[in-house]
């Protein structure tokens, strides 16, 4: 688990206290922050765009499916993934096509 300060490595930076995260059950955990205008907005805007998808805007399925789309470009920056990987673990052929022995 992580602490807040893991989290917000810099608590003076933020007027706002800090995110309260406590258990519920084994798999269920209450999440309390205090948010921004920016970050109500965006989140806000989410949910109507995904209105079609979650009809009741459950604001934890929506920071759900948020986070699933961040961590896999986040993933894919981080560990150079692909949905189409090269085939085989040849080295790339240089400019020009040709190869050079010395």
């Amino acid at each position: 688990m992580f602490t807040t300060t893991q989290l917000n490595p810099d608590p003076v930076a933020s007027s706002a206290a800090p995110a309260k995260v406590a258990p519920l059950s084994p798999e269920r955990f209450a999440l309390q922050f205090t948010m921004g205008q920016s970050l109500h907005d965006k989140l806000r805007y989410a949910q109507a765009l995904l209105s079609h998808q979650l009809p009741s805007g459950d604001v934890a399925q929506v920071l759900e499916r948020a986070l699933d789309a961040h961590i896999s470009r986040l993933e894919q920056r981080k560990f150079a993934a692909t949905a189409r990987p090269r085939k085989g673990g040849r080295a790339r052929a240089r400019a020009g096509g040709t190869s050079r022995r010395r």
